[in-house]
């Protein structure tokens, strides 16, 4: 059951592609939708991006499906993430092998060399609002790699 097959490779490769034009895609999605959010990997930035989130899934902003789904709004600010934290830590992608629900997913390390270090853009965004954060995403590592992960 857990064999890296190769669309499972191809499909991490696209990943990995696709994050790094996350920001330039982002932007021309925020020009579409004639919104303006800083895309500098700042704290106000990810707010700024949550709260349009927000705005989209109760109706006050019209997001057409035909440009990009909801669920593809959140992937790719997921990549975003991904991406901001990478280029301002120089950590790296790498495709997870631990044999668990995240299995074959793109995930990031290289803040430590400990498994635990490892982390997915997806679970961070899920649990932004709990972390205690400062004003970069270079702090979120921190606060990640100082949790007792038990």
């Amino acid at each position: 059951m857990y064999k890296l097959t190769p669309d499972l490779k191809t499909r991490y490769q696209g990943y990995v592609n696709a994050a790094k034009g996350a920001r330039d895609d982002l932007a021309f999605l925020l020009d579409n939708l004639g919104v303006s959010v800083d895309l500098d990997g700042s704290e106000r930035c990810f707010v700024d991006l949550e709260e349009l989130y927000w705005r989209i899934e109760s109706g006050e902003i019209e997001f057409s499906e035909v440009l990009m789904s909801l669920d593809d709004f959140i992937a790719l600010t997921c990549r975003y993430l991904g991406q901001c934290v990478i280029d301002q830590t120089g950590a790296r992608w790498m495709q997870s092998r631990e044999k668990n629900r995240r299995f074959a997913q793109p995930c990031i390390d290289g803040f430590g060399n400990k498994e635990w270090d490892r982390f997915y853009p997806i679970e961070l965004a899920k649990n932004f609002h709990d972390l205690p954060i400062s004003a970069d995403v270079g702090h979120y590592l921190y606060v990640l790699t100082s949790l007792d992960t038990g």
